[in-house]
């Protein structure tokens, strides 16, 4: 008796900190004790039944739902042998709530509330055992409520376990209600306040549960997913991966790969990402997970819609078809977001194909967004409306819907704490700004179109760099990193006012965000947002300046030029030849940046700058000779023209040039270095 009770707690205590693999073996080696002796006592028969609840949690995640649950009955049986009392309820009420956590484990959730309602109510807490064992039912129903899209419900329940943790001491159970707050947070669209639950629930768990900290860094990653930041999120995937591999945590492994999947999505891996998600799908079938398959299935389609879209190619008829019929069985599943996103993917490819009727009908299908709908959700469900307001003959409503869109994704992304999730936001933005961009440019006409179509593009580019830095961060070393990164960004935006080189201040820019993402930077207060700067304050603030604000749509760049406060459009050269060109004007300045070339080589890589340098300035700057005419210069690029040194084409020789990311970033930055002395 005495060994096998032995053999139970060191099981226990390697679930905890390594998971159900290596448990598994010992709770089997507890059980085979007590057969050896076997008894008809109470004590004997409380153990056996312990045994058994822990060992049925084993095999629910190692070898299936069924396997679990067989061991569930077993454990019934032996606590109906026990002598009637108040022990016996109480353990049979335990049987009940470890079988509402393995159907909860299972995808049926709804059961498992069901259970977890009728048994709470019914368990004491006279005893410091009894009083732990009811605060991890609260936190077990807390699960559900989540996955059940009940964030009052959660947060109700980890409020009261919370409070029984702390005020016991009991810092495993706090640690995993800090990381279930961290998750409930996550569903209400709060992503700086789940990660900084995660991170307390990380920090705990090092010392009292390091077994549960790659089920943390999974949860990190979809909060870092929810904020676009896919790079951040295959990073803590990758590192978790290998770990919940070698636990054995079969359904959290399925889940991650989901999770990968989708960050490999963003990041326009397509291959790798239907590797993903079939793995995951695969597992998820084994353990007769259906709801979880199913959302495994649908990643795979995803990654199916996303690259036929990025194809100039009419998408194959059975795309939305496949996906149409993914949103039905997602739907009856209760997975009300996945059948929304499944339909919305749908009606992008309908458009796409012309299928316009069938369009119009999917969306319509569509429910309402909810509060728990995620921001790329909400992103999606805007440009499905502007694309089919274009495809209907209203450009208008496209516009109203793109409006609507952005200024939502504004919102989102005041609520941000770091400067990482604001950037990151903006990914789910940025198809609906390119439909609006596109469409605004395509009607301007004269002053006030290129005046409406700047505002478009202040509207688009502008909100990460309307952020103003708050002074107070409370850690000591992170304030430290913060307050360089802040000098350094400043130093970077006056250097590129003054068109002076900022390659060095990037680097330890980079350098300083690596460490302070390290210290918990996601979750410290960036700053508070200033309104995007109005045509007005640009023109304004120019003075004699003009300000060239360069547009890409379709295959071609276009100009807003604006000079003394007029604004006109100018039409450039093609995108993909330029892009090019500017990549080998790089290459060449790059090669010839050593002192020590010999002069043939050094003379020969001149010419070709040279050569790529008017041929660059052809297609962008004489195009706009009579723009600027010998004005000072304020230029915002696009993204693939940020690495051109606009100082070295011949028509902009010995000019004085400024470049920024937004017209309001370079507002701010001149104001600010206005008023310091």
């Amino acid at each position: 008796m005495a060994a096998a009770d032995a053999l139970y707690q060191r099981a226990r205590t390697e679930a905890v900190d390594h998971g159900p693999a290596r448990a598994l073996r010992l709770f089997r080696q507890a059980l085979k004790r007590l057969d050896q002796a076997p008894a008809e006592r109470a004590d004997w028969l409380t153990l056996r039944a312990k045994v058994l609840l822990s060992l049925a949690s084993a095999e629910a995640e190692i070898t299936s739902l069924e396997a679990g649950l067989a061991q569930l009955a077993e454990a019934k049986a032996v606590v109906g042998r026990l002598p009637e009392g108040q022990d016996r309820d109480y353990t049979g009420d335990v049987v009940e709530i470890q079988r509402a956590v393995l159907l909860f484990r299972g995808g049926r959730l709804r059961e498992s509330l069901v259970l977890l309602d009728e048994a709470l109510p019914r368990l004491p807490m006279d005893t410091d055992e009894r009083r732990q064992r009811y605060a991890v039912a609260l936190m077990n129903r807390s699960y559900v409520h989540l996955r059940l899209s009940d964030p009052e419900a959660a947060l109700a329940d980890l409020n009261r376990c919370l409070e029984l943790a702390e005020s016991h001491g009991y810092r495993r159970l706090e640690a995993k209600a800090r990381h279930n707050l961290g998750d409930r947070a996550l569903l209400v669209g709060d992503i700086p306040e789940a990660l900084r639950h995660y991170e307390e629930a990380a920090r705990l768990f090092v010392s009292v549960g390091p077994g549960s900290l790659p089920l943390v860094r999974l949860d990190q990653a979809r909060a870092l997913l929810a904020a676009g930041l896919a790079e951040e999120a295959a990073r803590h995937l990758d590192e978790a991966l290998p770990q919940l591999h070698e636990n054995r945590l079969i359904q959290d492994v399925a889940e991650a790969e989901v999770a990968r999947a989708a960050a490999a999505i963003l990041e326009g891996d397509f291959a790798l990402a239907r590797e993903f998600a079939g793995a995951a799908r695969r597992r998820f079938q084994r353990r007769g997970n259906e709801r979880w398959a199913e959302v495994a299935a649908l990643a795979n389609s995803r990654a199916d819609a996303m690259a036929a879209l990025g194809d100039r190619r009419t998408p194959p008829k059975r795309l939305p078809l496949e996906l149409s019929g993914h949103a039905e069985r997602l739907a009856a599943l209760g997975l009300r977001d996945e059948a929304a996103l499944a339909r919305l993917l749908a009606v992008r490819l309908q458009l796409r194909r012309g299928a316009v009727g069938e369009a119009e009908a999917l969306l319509a299908c569509v429910p309402k967004p909810r509060q728990t709908t995620p921001v790329d959700h909400l992103m999606l469900l805007r440009l499905c409306r502007a694309e089919l307001a274009l495809a209907t003959g209203k450009p208008r409503s496209a516009l109203a819907q793109a409006r609507a869109g952005l200024a939502e994704l504004s919102q989102v992304r005041d609520r941000m704490g770091g400067l990482d999730l604001v950037c990151g936001t903006a990914v789910h933005g940025e198809e609906l700004g390119r439909l609006a961009l596109g469409l605004v440019l395509g009607r301007a006409r004269g002053h006030a179109g290129a005046r409406r179509l700047f505002v478009w593009q202040e509207r688009t580019r502008a909100q990460v760099y309307r952020y103003e830095p708050l002074p107070a961060i409370a850690d000591p070393v992170l304030a430290r990193l913060i307050n360089e990164m802040r000098h350094v960004q400043r130093t970077a935006q006056k250097n590129r006012l003054a068109g002076e080189p900022v390659g060095e201040l990037e680097q330890r820019y980079s350098q300083l965000q690596r460490e302070a993402t390290r210290l918990g930077w996601y979750t410290s207060p960036w700053g508070r947002p200033r309104p995007v700067s109005s045509p007005e304050e640009v023109a304004a603030r120019l003075g004699g300046r003009v300000l060239v604000s360069l547009i890409a749509h379709g295959d071609r760049i276009s100009a807003v030029v604006v000079r003394d406060g007029r604004f006109r459009v100018v039409p450039l050269g093609p995108l993909a030849e330029t892009v090019e060109i500017t990549r080998q004007l790089h290459a060449d300045l790059n090669v010839l940046a050593p002192d020590h070339l010999p002069a043939p080589l050094a003379a020969a890589v001149t010419a070709s700058a040279e050569k790529r340098a008017n041929l660059v300035d052809g297609l962008l700057v004489r195009p706009l000779a009579e723009a600027i005419g010998d004005r000072e210069l304020v230029i915002v690029p696009i993204g693939p023209l940020y690495a051109l040194p606009w100082g070295a084409l011949p028509s902009l020789r010995g000019r004085a040039i400024s470049v920024a990311p937004s017209a309001t970033a370079w507002l701010t930055a001149a104001e600010q270095g206005h008023q310091e002395p």
